[in-house]
């Protein structure tokens, strides 16, 4: 059995990134930086996070891997640990982008690992949008990705704090300025980039793949943003007051939780999972420790762990993501 675990964050700096991880969420990251993504959870080779506290203090998620693996991921089989948890700061345009799914990958086994992921967005001004999908008419050519009319090719939703997404493996997406967000998704960092507003041509070293980007791409999908609180529904007994599902099946489930009142989490049998506080404070006990819980905050509980009992101290709302990779 395992205690859930917190981690040390790696910032990572972006053309793209701006301070809201230090200033909003009092994070440990370089300030006048531009630090886009902070690592919560990472199993990646070279980029694996350090336990912050307890006993396993120092210990990289890798090393638990390999020493404490039926504890740590129960029946998920693998070498690595499924997910990969970030927080991220947007104050310029992302590239935008697609990630393979495992069809096109099939085909192409070189090309980079799927990857399928959740944003829930903390943060928010009057800018906040995201382009989620692409319109009528694809595939399109080279020249017509790099003109003047390239975002007429892309659907663009506005976002609102509260709001949350869900990015299915062969999703065209961006993330556009103003915003600050909790991202899930698989342990995969390969991204095939269609478009990056000039930043390609500007010797930033971020290099366009239209050969692999305009196929993977599914016209079909889109990533619409739905509101938390319009979906919150009633939780359940000994659980919180409310909650709803953000995204349903493999590779990873997540349900969003609110409640004003003490309660135990739900573990799924076997399966790890991590824990992420989207707004208000509280603590997270278990028989032989507890967390603080502030806006951030974020926690890996696995597969084999002691019963976590949330005692909220103003009314938290958090978002729980299972890895069902199986």
């Amino acid at each position: 059995m395992l205690p859930p675990l917190r981690f040390q964050g790696i910032p990572l700096e972006k053309v793209w990134g701006g301070s809201r991880l230090r200033e909003q969420f009092g994070k440990d990251v370089p300030a006048g930086k531009k630090i886009g993504e902070l690592w919560e959870i990472s199993d990646r080779e070279g980029a694996e996070t350090i336990v912050a506290e307890g006993p396993l203090k120092g210990r990289t998620l890798r090393q638990i891997m390999r020493e404490r693996k039926a504890d740590l991921l129960g029946r998920i089989p693998g070498s690595s640990f499924p997910l990969l948890v970030k927080w991220i700061d947007v104050e310029a345009p992302l590239s935008i982008q697609v990630h393979p799914d495992l069809e096109f990958l099939a085909t192409r086994p070189d090309a980079g690992e799927p990857k399928t992921e959740l944003w829930v967005f903390a943060q928010a001004d009057e800018r906040a949008a995201i382009i989620g999908g692409v319109k009528g008419g694809w595939p399109p050519d080279k020249q017509a990705l790099a003109g003047e009319g390239f975002a007429d090719l892309f659907e663009r939703f506005s976002v609102r704090p509260g709001d949350f997404a869900a990015i299915e493996a062969g999703t065209a997406h961006a993330l556009l300025p103003g915003m600050l967000l909790l991202e899930i998704q698989e342990n995969s960092d390969t991204t095939y980039r269609l478009h990056d507003w000039g930043r390609d041509a500007a010797g930033t070293g971020r290099p366009l793949h239209p050969e692999l980007a305009i196929p993977a791409v599914r016209p079909a999908l889109r990533a619409i943003p739905a509101s938390l609180q319009s979906r919150l529904g009633p939780g359940f007994p000994g659980g919180p007051e409310k909650t709803c599902v953000l995204r349903a099946g493999v590779p990873f489930e997540s349900i969003a939780l609110e409640s004003a009142r003490p309660f135990v989490l739900p573990a799924a049998p076997e399966l790890p999972s991590v824990f992420c506080v989207l707004e208000g404070k509280g603590q997270l006990r278990f028989p032989d420790g507890s967390f603080p819980l502030r806006p951030g905050a974020t926690l890996l509980l696995p597969a084999v762990r002691p019963p976590c009992r949330i005692e909220p101290q103003s009314p938290l709302r958090a978002v729980l993501s299972c890895a069902l990779r199986v």
